[in-house]
């Protein structure tokens, strides 16, 4: 397993090394605060690159590290979605006023930039499930698949 690891580090270190003419980092788990049509949401950044242009224009690029495969949707699929994450951290980023091109997965199990096809989609699907947490009388049930709690958000409210 060590040595497979070698191997995915030294691919990673090899695409690094051909984008720094285009790109550079520019933050590493940086942590930004904003809020979101009312809603007030907190995202640490595994990486913010900065993409050097002709005309000098400050444009940004976000990478998210995943030691496995991203969970990416097709448009049959988006309207499950239930991981937001690069979409709200475009909206951290706005508010920022940082102008943003591209949000990318980076699998460091195939050391490879995935790009999320569905972005706008879920960035849709996102504000209507903000709209639905704004209304004051909402019924709430608990899942029955436990493997949903280990990331949720509200699992100590919750305490299933």
């Amino acid at each position: 397993e060590v040595d497979l690891w070698i191997k995915r580090i030294w691919k990673f270190v090899k695409n690094e090394e051909s984008v720094l003419e285009v790109q550079v980092p520019y933050e590493l788990e940086k942590k930004y605060n904003a809020e979101i049509n009312g809603i007030m949401f907190k995202g640490i950044f595994d990486r913010i690159d900065k993409v050097f242009t002709k005309d000098d224009k400050e444009l940004y690029r976000v990478i998210d590290y995943k030691s496995g495969k991203p969970k990416l949707y097709t448009q049959k699929t988006v309207s499950n979605a239930s991981d937001f994450q690069m979409e709200i951290y475009s909206e951290l980023l706005s508010a920022q006023k940082m102008n943003v091109i591209g949000y990318y997965f980076y699998s460091l199990k195939d050391a490879e930039l995935i790009e999320e096809e569905q972005f706008n989609a879920k960035k849709e699907l996102l504000y209507s499930y903000i709209d639905i947490l704004k209304e004051k009388n909402q019924n709430f049930s608990q899942t029955d698949d436990i493997s949903k709690c280990r990331n949720c958000p509200y699992k100590i409210i919750c305490q299933k």
